[in-house]
């Protein structure tokens, strides 16, 4: 099996490499977003993000019948601004007409007042073989959507599969449908239940990484979107068997659907009134004295930092409208985590942007008497927000060269 290492684009294949074959339909699998909602990072180009999801799924849905599944994993644990994306995300998959989706025990852990919620705004496509989904208000039995029924499991112990799944199956045979099942659980537990019931036209699971490649097992397709919605993964149904599988990276190339914009728009928009920026839980830390007050002994150190695009962090969000979103502002300014860290830029505008303090640690006490030494700031220090996922070119040698000082 191998990984993808390719980067398909519309601007280099033409938007002839989504379309589907006339007369076939196009299996489009989701899931596992983890609550990521748009691309983050300060590496270009960036990927992923529900915008350009849905402009990838709509070009498809123009070029000929198309199906949509989600493998649950929409959020990742709990808290208020969890349920808001789950909303948003819910919002987002009506609007381009999700056919089915697996709600898992990561969504549940949003409380069943929130699934409901998750129900009525996304038409009504919940399904789940669980009892645990007694969680539901409405019927969550498999999903008839063109040639397939679809069904959500998580993973099951051998006794759930024996009972579970043949009626399923059977259903499915019954009205002249292919089963896709929507497994919540990995590679390995998919199959093992390939290989017990090979009817089965695909096994959507959970994994990390999207595949080159989809894996057979007999005639069933296990397919796996990744994680964090940054390809959009499809398969070509002929009626019998499944017939071609695309893995497209959603990169820069992809417009943004203006409709699931709004949306987006939205949510953020929800996220600063309910001011969920100041539920971000906080510890009593030393005292920050803000990047200025370094200048008086460190002079030639400020006006590197003072030209540099950390000091402009948050300048970059405020642009974007994510100002106000704790996801993105804990590295764009200083000790967000701490009580008397960053709160918003009118009470502590010194504290906005990436500043010294933020490598150095809190430096008040430092600048008031200066034999008190602060930390020794390098690599360690960076890493907190140069994370893979948001910094995936990071190499502390190379980025130090632009900040030396």
């Amino acid at each position: 099996m191998k990984l993808v290492v390719c980067i398909l684009s519309s601007a280099i294949l033409g938007w002839a490499a989504l379309r589907p074959d006339g007369g076939t339909v196009e299996l489009v699998v989701a899931g596992n977003l983890k609550g990521n909602l748009a691309p983050c990072g300060c590496s270009k180009p960036m990927i992923g993000g529900i915008k350009r999801w849905a402009t990838a799924v709509r070009k498809l849905q123009d070029q000929g019948d198309t199906v949509v599944v989600v493998n649950g994993g929409m959020t990742e644990g709990d808290g208020r601004q969890m349920a808001i994306k789950s909303e948003t995300l819910a919002e987002m998959f009506r609007s381009v007409g999700v056919a089915a989706i697996n709600i898992t025990g990561a969504d549940l852990q949003l409380g069943s007042e929130a699934i409901r919620i998750i129900e009525r705004l996304s038409g009504g496509v919940v399904t789940s073989l669980e009892p645990g989904a007694g969680q539901f208000s409405d019927d969550h039995s498999p999903r008839q959507a063109g040639p397939f029924l679809i069904c959500g499991v998580e993973d099951l112990k051998q006794e759930q599969l024996d009972e579970w799944i043949p009626p399923f199956i059977e259903e499915a045979k019954s009205k002249g449908k292919a089963p896709i099942l929507l497994l919540f659980a990995n590679e390995s537990v998919a199959k093992n239940i390939a290989n017990q019931f090979p009817s089965i036209a695909a096994i959507v699971y959970v994994s990390s990484n999207v595949m080159s490649t989809p894996i057979k097992v007999g005639q069933t397709w296990l397919l796996t979107p990744g994680e964090k919605g940054k390809f959009m993964v499809s398969a070509t149904w002929d009626g019998a068997k499944f017939t071609r599988y695309r893995c497209v990276e959603l990169g820069p190339e992809f417009a943004d659907d203006p409709k699931v914009s709004e949306i987006y728009n939205r949510y953020l928009e929800r996220v600063g009134a309910e001011k969920i920026l100041d539920m971000v839980p906080r510890t009593t830390n030393e005292e920050f004295a803000g990047s200025q007050s370094c200048a008086n002994c460190h002079d030639e150190a400020y006006q590197t930092w003072l030209k540099s695009k950390h000091a402009k962090a948050l300048d970059t969000l405020e642009a974007e409208k994510h100002d106000r979103d704790p996801d993105c502002v804990s590295c764009h300014v200083v000790g967000l985590e701490s009580s008397v860290g960053f709160m918003n830029r009118a009470e502590t505008p010194h504290l906005a942007g990436v500043g010294c303090e933020s490598c150095h640690g809190a430096g008040k006490a430092h600048s008031e008497d200066p034999k008190k030494k602060l930390g020794t700031a390098g690599p360690s220090s960076c890493v907190k927000c140069h994370v893979p996922d948001h910094s995936p070119k990071f190499d502390f040698p190379t980025y130090w060269e632009k900040i030396k000082h």
